[in-house]
C-alpha cells in the first residue's frame, strides 16, 4: 500500500476508512448492529486546483476525504480524493456528508 499522507497516522493491517476493521462491519449484513462510524482524519483546508469540466479551466476544490464530518457541504467543482477513489463534484452540483460518512450529490 502507499505511504500515508504525511502527518497522517498509519492504517493498521486490515483497517477500512475511519480504521474500522471490515470484521467489525461483517455482521451489519445480518442485521446485527453496525458500529457509529468515526471519522478519524484531522479537519484539513481544502487545498485549490485547476480542473477541466466542459473543455472549461476552473479552479477547484482538493479536499481530502478524511477530513469531511456529517453536515460539512461541497459546492463544485470540488475533488475529494481517498486511499481508493476520487468523487468528482461538478459545476453545478453540490455534495453533503450524512451521518454515515457517504457524499450525497444533488443538482443545485
Amino acid at each position: 500500500p502507499p505511504p500515508p499522507a504525511a502527518g497522517a497516522a498509519p492504517r493498521p493491517a486490515g483497517a477500512r476508512w475511519g480504521g474500522v476493521p471490515p470484521a467489525t462491519t461483517a455482521g451489519a449484513a445480518t442485521g446485527a448492529t453496525a458500529p457509529e462510524p468515526t471519522f478519524a482524519g484531522e479537519a484539513t483546508d481544502a487545498v485549490s486546483v485547476e480542473a477541466w469540466f466542459g473543455g472549461e479551466r476552473l479552479r477547484t476544490q482538493l479536499v481530502d476525504r478524511a477530513s469531511l464530518r456529517p453536515g460539512d457541504l461541497l459546492d463544485g467543482p470540488a475533488l475529494v480524493a481517498q486511499l481508493d477513489s476520487t468523487t468528482v463534484i461538478a459545476p453545478g452540483w453540490a455534495a453533503t456528508v450524512d451521518g454515515q460518512g457517504n457524499l450525497l450529490l444533488e443538482r443545485r
